[in-house]
């Protein structure tokens, strides 16, 4: 039977988190399977079920409640699932701001889920940088953003100040690696190597 239907948003939400843990043992075993399937027709459930969910908090957490389950789940399956980045190539953006979404304050998000995302992150910043960097900049000083900017945000996911502040030190930690990456592919360019072909580089380099 199709897992689809379980991560519509009429399905209950322990329903889903058994679908992600059947998901995740089957992305071991059968990566035809996510070649074929999970992009296009699981993903975008997935992302609008974690966009629509308050991030779990450390009650959560302790209590092992149905949202922390299914968030933890969630996260869980997508670290894994970002090892094959073809998988998340289209919807890296609404992933990106769906996890910045839960790194959150007052309530703080659980340290579980936290380090989750964090995990998620230390993956895509490898083939994705250029796009968290912008995205990780551009939540932390809304200030800057025109009403261009916030209805494109707000078209892929963000909800902003709702749910609690933004985590800024996990933010910023996230940042901080890729800055990590930009050095570590720096240190692979030959010193001769400038200007237009030294973008040229980046481009190739994180699609390898």
């Amino acid at each position: 039977p199709s897992l689809v239907p379980s991560f519509h948003l009429s399905s209950p939400v322990p329903i889903v988190t058994v679908a992600c843990l059947l998901l995740k043992h089957t992305a071991r075993i059968s990566g035809d399977f996510l070649r074929m399937r999970f992009g296009n027709d699981i993903l975008p459930l997935l992302i609008k079920r974690l966009g629509a969910s308050p991030p779990a908090s450390e009650e959560d957490s302790r209590l092992k409640s149905n949202a922390f389950k299914f968030q933890y789940a969630s996260w869980d399956l997508l670290s894994l699932i970002a090892r094959e980045p073809s998988l998340l190539a289209t919807s890296v953006p609404q992933v990106t701001l769906t996890a910045l979404s839960a790194l959150r304050t007052h309530p703080t998000t659980a340290a579980a889920i936290k380090t989750l995302i964090l995990r998620l992150f230390d993956t895509l910043v490898a083939t994705h940088a250029d796009t968290i960097d912008l995205l990780c900049n551009t939540v932390l000083e809304p200030s800057d953003q025109d009403s261009d900017t916030a209805a494109f945000l707000a078209e892929l996911g963000w909800r902003g100040g709702s749910g609690g502040e933004i985590d800024r030190e996990a933010v910023c930690g996230v940042l901080g690696r890729v800055r990590e990456e930009e050095m570590r592919l720096r240190a692979r360019i030959p010193p001769s190597m400038s200007g237009q072909t030294f973008v040229d580089f980046l481009s190739s380099a994180r699609r390898q």
